[in-house]
């Protein structure tokens, strides 16, 4: 959880979060900064100097290979930039030879990113195997790999939220058109579905498929094991992908869940006494506050859902919360919690992160 007060230059110059907003802003992105810089204006002159070195090692885009040339060209740039820091509106960084050495090394570590984020983005389809995870877009599709040892927290355009447990993939389309919303899964995912009776969302795994209207469930189609479905709130259906009948479609109601064995061939239904949570106990979570610190729920709700959650600890580490959201999905809890506090959120990266 990071307390951006506490963050000199070079902090910022290798914050994931800064970097993404100075090099490829987006709106949500620009109204956390600005709206911190405002609230923060003693701290404006280090996120404007961060700023004004990430922009000196911008790489061009286009689509062709970076020759010799162009790095060395680079390397005198930055070089250049690093020393003379004197833009329109931004104060030099204080040199003192401590923080010249600590920010040189952010530099040289940079120059490397800008390059690679750059290569990265302009070859969308390119595997990050050894990246905790990695999101690769095709010409209407996104497809995230958690490869990471917590949950990633995926927004779909509909307003559905999916919970992407670690080694697992998912496949969705940036916009849903058509009867239907379909997303592909491979491993396991919590999903929490945004009611729409006449549009249905539908998961499709390996072995199965789920459709539902609106509810939250889990679907585990990990691999070398049976793939289940697990039924949180709501109604869905099961089947396997290769029975066409309408009439062995298997209906889901609350504690109940289904398992196929590829082996068997077999669906095999029963109730769950205790659901195998995305972490210990989640499903029997309770979401009662009163007057509790806003720090205690944050670790709650982590650790319910496996997740990250970012926020100032130095604005919102004394603030407290009463109120019941158990029976709330995550995407609402979130609201609820902020709304408490008079903050707002966005999911950025798989993580959530209020101001």
């Amino acid at each position: 959880m990071n307390s951006y007060r506490n963050y000199e230059v070079e902090d910022f110059v290798c914050d994931d979060f800064f970097i993404e907003w100075v090099l490829n802003p987006q709106e949500e992105t620009s109204a956390f900064w600005d709206n911190w810089q405002q609230e923060n204006p003693e701290k404006v002159m280090r996120v404007q100097n961060a700023r004004a070195i990430l922009l000196a090692i911008r790489v061009k885009d286009n689509n062709k290979h970076l020759s010799d040339n162009d790095l060395s060209n680079i390397d005198d740039y930055v070089r250049k930039h690093a020393i003379d820091l004197k833009h329109d509106n931004v104060v030099p960084i204080e040199r003192k030879l401590y923080n010249w050495l600590k920010i040189a090394a952010s530099i040289t570590v940079l120059f490397v990113l800008a390059i690679s984020y750059q290569y990265f983005k302009r070859k969308p389809n390119v595997s990050h195997n050894n990246s905790p995870s990695s999101v690769t877009t095709e010409t209407n599709l996104t497809r995230i790999k958690n490869r990471s040892k917590e949950g990633l927290v995926v927004k779909l355009a509909d307003g559905s939220v999916v919970v992407l447990c670690p080694n697992s993939n998912l496949a969705y389309p940036k916009n849903f058109s058509g009867l239907v919303r379909e997303v592909t899964l491979e491993g396991k995912g919590f999903f929490e579905v945004k009611k729409n009776p006449a549009i249905p969302f539908i998961v499709h795994t390996k072995y199965i498929t789920t459709k539902v209207l609106g509810t939250s469930f889990v679907v585990d189609a990990s691999a070398n094991k049976e793939s289940r479905v697990v039924v949180f709130t709501g109604k869905v259906v099961v089947n396997r992908n290769d029975d066409p009948k309408e009439s062995n479609w298997v209906t889901l109601t609350p504690n109940k869940q289904v398992a196929y064995a590829p082996t068997t061939e077999k669906m095999k239904t029963d109730t769950v006494m205790a659901h195998p949570a995305l972490a210990a106990d989640m499903a029997h979570n309770e979401f009662v506050f009163k007057a509790t610190p806003f720090f205690d729920i944050i670790q709650k709700v982590e650790g319910a859902y496996n997740i990250t959650i970012d926020y100032d600890e130095e604005k919102y580490g004394k603030t407290s919360v009463t109120g019941d959201i158990s029976k709330l999905s995550l995407d609402e809890k979130i609201k609820f919690i902020c709304k408490a506090v008079n903050a707002d959120y966005h999911i950025e990266g798989g993580r959530i992160r209020i101001y």
